[in-house]
């Protein structure tokens, strides 16, 4: 009961997203050096090895976000019918862990749309959408067994917006110019800008 067992669970999610990506990779006929590499390469990186050692929510929207992802991309994704799982962790995620990630569910539920029109088969549509309803559900009976004021809940998400309001009140900038100028700084960023140590190991070898 301490600060440290505080953040025991957030560096298990960071050990998790690591081994999924990596068996991802595997799966996906990558070598097992590329596999050693990219462990490393997570590990040492400086915003994972941040995020897996300070308790915050992004940490969790990651390892569902890891979850996601390798579930669409998975070859056997329309045999096993996994979409009413990815369904359940997309709305898992926005409405009990962090609402900004609502963009990546967006994403999700088009994607599905274009293959369901793609190849004319609505199931998968039907199972992701049944899996988001039964986490709405999920979260509805949870509010409700703990007296939460839902509209209390959605005036404190709408009070923060992730700091885009400050720059166009103060500075003028619209959210559209700065959403662009963030997105132009990532592309931009060297890839070892971060990674010291493996810059370090390539400028060796």
């Amino acid at each position: 009961n301490n600060y440290y067992g505080l953040r025991i669970p957030v560096v298990l999610c960071s050990i998790f997203i690591t081994l999924i990506l990596a068996l991802f990779a595997n799966k996906q006929g990558f070598s097992r050096m590329s596999m050693y590499v990219f462990i490393v390469f997570l590990s040492t990186e400086f915003y994972s090895f941040l995020f897996g050692r300070f308790y915050n929510p992004q940490i969790f929207c990651m390892l569902l976000i890891t979850l996601i992802i390798t579930s669409i991309f998975s070859k056997k994704y329309f045999e096993k019918n996994y979409a009413f799982v990815v369904g359940f962790l997309c709305a898992f995620m926005v409405f009990g862990v962090y609402v900004y990630t609502f963009y990546l569910a967006l994403a999700v539920f088009i994607w599905h749309v274009f293959q369901a029109i793609s190849n004319k088969s609505f199931k998968p549509l039907v199972l992701l959408c049944l899996g988001g309803l039964s986490a709405l559900i999920f979260w509805g009976l949870y509010f409700y067994s703990f007296n939460i004021d839902f509209n209390e809940l959605i005036g404190n998400l709408a009070a923060h917006g992730g700091g885009a309001e400050e720059g166009v009140t103060s500075e003028g900038i619209s959210v559209a110019k700065k959403l662009l100028l963030s997105f132009t700084q990532i592309i931009t960023t060297n890839f070892f800008r971060y990674n010291l140590y493996l810059l370090g190991v390539f400028v060796l070898l």
